[in-house]
């Protein structure tokens, strides 16, 4: 049997979502209660592949992709599958949105600082010169209560914060609540 709900984790580019992400629906996917195919990962990234080259990175074509993330999240999660998304989205209306629409829902803020992010820069994102960069010259809105504040600088804290979100992700199908608790 699975269970849908939504556990969205957020961050600035670089802060470890979809490797947090990914090893959070591996643990999920190897655990009898969610099933291989009760859980699906929803990446900011690959929502721009799959979707097609028509956005940009400036505010309007990201609210844009946001809103294509929320609702292919709405609609797997309505489709009965567990979600893990990992994603910028950085407006308050997605963060409004989901509240309402996702039960349950778990939101988790990758907080990394910016010149921890420009230090690992492997997409070459925070380099000189690079336009539309959320959290450099982008004004970004976090969400105004995520259940959970995560660091994610080193190895550690990743094992720690996979370890956390799979027990959050095992409360959420068993119906208890995770709201800001951590």
């Amino acid at each position: 049997m699975t269970m849908s709900g939504v556990l969205w984790i957020t961050g600035l580019s670089g802060a470890g979502k979809t490797t947090l992400a990914k090893r959070v629906v591996r643990a999920l996917r190897e655990d009898d209660a969610f099933g291989h195919g009760g859980v699906v990962h929803v990446d900011g990234d690959k929502m721009r592949e799959i979707l097609g080259s028509d956005l940009g990175h400036d505010a309007k074509d990201r609210r844009t992709n946001a809103w294509r993330i929320a609702r292919t999240c709405a609609f797997l999660a309505g489709e009965g599958c567990f979600v893990v998304c990992s994603t910028m989205s950085m407006f308050q209306e997605i963060w409004t949105h989901n509240r309402q629409a996702f039960d349950p829902y778990l939101e988790v803020l990758l907080a990394v600082p910016v010149e921890v992010l420009k230090k690992r820069d492997t997409k070459g994102i925070y380099r000189a010169g690079v336009r539309n960069v959320a959290g450099v010259d982008l004004e970004v809105t976090w969400p105004q209560t995520p259940d959970l504040v995560l660091s994610s600088e080193g190895e550690g804290d990743l094992a720690r914060n996979a370890a956390l979100l799979v027990g959050r992700a095992r409360d959420m199908r068993c119906g208890f609540t995770s709201r800001r608790t951590a």
